[in-house]
């Protein structure tokens, strides 16, 4: 399907819409702790510009390197490019385990 990730998505980009960011605790996060971004990762880590550069830094420091396959996932990063969180678990619990343990690394910076 093609299309920008915000108005047109495969299954998982519904699934994502209805457990994951229909749980309150997430979007309340989102809302005052994030900048959320959202991205085609198959275009993205490809692209040859600062944005890509960016975004390959960002995925290179989790478990799915660019190069190798997918990078799709949850990417909780600070400004500088610091991985501070990455699941690609949809459920809701394990997502925001994730974003409250990012919370905490980048406080502790």
């Amino acid at each position: 399907m093609d299309g920008h990730p915000m108005t047109c998505t495969w299954n998982n980009g519904v699934l994502d819409r209805e457990s994951t960011f229909n749980n309150s605790d997430i979007v309340n996060l989102l809302q005052n702790k994030f900048i959320p971004v959202a991205i085609d990762q198959a275009y993205q880590r490809r692209q040859k510009d600062n944005e890509g550069d960016f975004y390959r830094k960002i995925a290179n420091q989790g478990p799915r390197k660019v190069g190798k396959g997918t990078t799709q996932g949850l990417y909780v990063a600070d400004s500088n490019g610091k991985l501070l969180g990455y699941t690609n678990n949809r459920g809701a619990e394990r997502v925001l385990k994730m974003m409250k343990t990012a919370v905490v690394s980048h406080q502790k910076q």
